[in-house]
């Protein structure tokens, strides 16, 4: 279990804390396999593509997506610098809230054309960032 956490935290260490979306960039980054995370992944980044954002949803996207990665990499690096119980517990908890906030910010910006295709691009992140935090394997 530490062992997931470790790659999770690495990842997630390795990738930096800034997290940048932008459609121009993503017929190049999809040519890579992944830039930095599961936030670059190319399947990931077609889905924000997707979402058509004017520029000033994007600087908004941009800082609600990262406000999510900072806060659940924070507290993932303190509760295992205090060798917290039952990790993967808290983890989850602090994911859905982490998750409802950014929801609630990403309500007040898109229209609703655009806000089923967040809520698809959302999932996936998340789908891409529990497959790394389990090491691959899926878990429910």
């Amino acid at each position: 279990m530490k062992k997931c956490l470790t790659v999770m935290i690495l990842s997630l260490l390795l990738a930096g804390t800034v997290v940048t979306w932008a459609e121009n960039d993503t017929q190049q980054n999809q040519k890579s396999q992944s830039v930095g995370g599961p936030w670059g992944h190319p399947d990931v980044l077609n889905a924000a593509a997707a979402i058509q954002m004017t520029p000033e949803q994007q600087a908004k996207f941009r800082a609600a997506v990262g406000a999510f990665v900072d806060g659940l990499m924070k507290y993932t690096v303190s509760l295992i610098k205090q060798q917290k119980p039952d990790i993967p517990r808290k983890l989850k908890r602090k994911r859905r809230k982490l998750t409802k906030v950014m929801d609630q910010s990403m309500s007040e910006v898109l229209d609703e054309e655009q806000y089923p295709r967040y809520e698809a691009y959302r999932d996936l992140l998340l789908d891409k960032m529990e497959k790394i935090s389990s090491g691959g394997r899926r878990r429910r």
